[in-house]
């Protein structure tokens, strides 16, 4: 851990702000947008905490590079603890009350949301760069074994696309910047942004990009689990049939994630997809499967050759016993 101090930071400053999120939720009951103003600090904190939980477990397989990956882990802190402050700030209302306090049309009345929103955008950056740098590492790691190698490379990979609906979110369009004028932030959606879901607070209305984005960070979870139950699920077949299916895996997370962004950058909510997207899904899972039944069939193959060669090479075996004899 005391080598990882950066990211151990990180961690304790994500459950430090979710905590603080949660406290300040039990008294404070404003509503921005439809949700709670201290749900974002909530989310963000415990985001970044599980970010930092994931981060320092791959810390232990980037091998050699250690020290590459040690120093954009330092830059990735410091972004984390600044994006934290800011929507902090940003929950607290301090800035809404310095707007309110200044001319209404002055650039004084949104300076302070302005520098928030730069603030958050730049922290962004750090912490979403460490991703591509630990998808190089991984991959120029050779020592890896077969499964978790597989498994650790599309975590990463897919946390790192996950990471574009994010960047899309801080490049805001005509229909963000008329919001923002507004002292609104809704950077996330497309189209109408009328009605959230609870707590989520994703858009039921139109299309919302944060859960394509959550859905692809949590790769980093759900990657190496899904790799670890190939391993006890399927110990009967080799490490080359495992880390196929660890591959169609993968495709298919990556395929999910493809939808839900193209979905939300058309303008529908994940509450309501419509037909074609529902056709979409299932045609991907179907495809999974297929995939699966094609691994099972080259598993089942494989050790049926295995056998044959096994018997053959014992029959030869007890006809030259039975020569000497």
């Amino acid at each position: 851990m005391r080598d990882n101090r950066h990211l151990a930071f990180m961690l304790v400053s994500g459950m430090a702000c979710l905590v603080f999120g949660v406290l300040c939720l039990c008294f404070d009951h404003r509503l921005v947008l439809g949700e709670y103003a201290w749900i974002k600090p909530c989310k963000f904190g415990l985001s970044i905490a599980t970010y930092a939980a994931s981060l320092l477990w791959l810390a232990g397989y980037v091998g050699i590079y250690k020290p590459i990956f040690d120093w954009f882990a330092r830059f990735a802190f410091w972004g984390a603890l600044v994006e934290l402050a800011s929507l902090a700030v940003q929950a607290s209302g301090v800035c809404a009350s310095m707007c309110a306090s200044a001319p209404g049309d002055s650039v004084l009345a949104q300076l302070p949301g302005l520098i928030l929103v730069v603030a958050i955008k730049l922290a962004i950056m750090p912490v979403a760069l460490i991703m591509p740098i630990t998808l190089i590492l991984l991959c120029k790691q050779r020592n890896l074994p077969q499964v978790i190698g597989a498994s650790l490379r599309w975590a990463v990979f897919i946390a790192t696309l996950g990471m574009i609906p994010g960047l899309i979110m801080v490049m805001p369009g005509e229909h963000h910047l008329a919001l923002l004028h507004q002292g609104h932030s809704a950077l996330h959606t497309v189209g109408a942004h009328v009605g959230v879901s609870p707590w989520l607070g994703w858009s039921n209305s139109g299309g919302d990009l944060r859960p394509s984005h959550f859905f692809g960070l949590h790769a980093l979870q759900f990657m190496p689990l899904a790799a670890f139950a190939v391993g006890r699920c399927l110990s009967g077949w080799s490490g080359t049939a495992q880390t196929l299916v660890v591959h169609n895996i993968g495709v298919t997370y990556t395929a999910c994630l493809m939808l839900l962004t193209v979905q939300a950058l058309c303008g529908e909510s994940v509450f309501y997809p419509g037909a074609n997207t529902v056709c979409l899904v299932l045609s991907t899972f179907a495809l999974s499967i297929f995939g699966f039944y094609l691994i099972s069939s080259f598993c089942s193959f494989a050790q049926f050759l295995q056998i044959q060669v096994t018997g053959k090479s014992e029959g030869s075996v007890t006809g030259a016993n039975g020569l000497h004899l």
